[in-house]
Order: structure tokens, then C-alpha cells, then sequence
């Protein structure tokens, strides 16, 4: 079973804001702007299969997902803040 895990909560190989990561999960959480996402490996950032929460980077990011929904999504580093650019449905 993924771990429950917090953004600030992780050391990670890097902090470029440049590079987006992606990743597959199924969201367990929305909160305003926080949306959390039990989520499989993501090998560019050399994290383990978790749940992780993220800031959406905008309201309309979360528009018509909703928990229990499988998606694919991306996502930023800025320091410790975790940020999600897109969110997609998966079948």
C-alpha cells in the first residue's frame, strides 16, 4: 500500500523548477487547491509508489475530476512546493 506522504515531507534528487515529472494515480483527496493522488513510482524524481498531495496550479486544473478518479498528471518543483500543471482522466 502507498504511503501517505506530504510535499514538504520529501527529500527528492532535484529542485529545478524547469523539470516537469509525471506520474499515475488515482486522486483520494480534494481540498481547494490541494488535490492528493495515490500514485505509482515516479522515476524522474526518484519517488516510491505514495500518496502525495499537490497545489493545483489553478482552480480549472480540477474541474471535473473527482476522488475515486484514475488520472495522469505532471507536475513542477519549486523548493518544496509540489505543484500540478495538467490532470487528465485515464480509462
Amino acid at each position: 500500500m502507498p504511503e501517505d506522504r506530504q510535499a514538504s515531507d520529501l527529500n527528492t534528487r532535484s529542485t529545478s523548477s524547469d523539470a516537469v515529472y509525471s506520474g499515475v494515480g488515482e486522486v483520494t483527496a480534494i481540498e481547494g487547491e490541494r488535490v492528493t493522488i495515490s500514485h505509482g513510482p515516479i522515476e524522474g524524481i526518484g519517488w516510491p509508489a505514495m500518496a502525495m498531495t499537490f497545489r493545483a496550479g489553478s482552480p480549472e486544473l480540477v474541474q471535473g475530476v473527482s476522488v475515486g478518479t484514475r488520472v495522469s498528471f505532471t507536475f513542477t518543483q519549486v523548493g518544496g512546493d509540489y505543484t500540478l500543471t495538467s490532470i487528465s482522466k485515464v480509462d
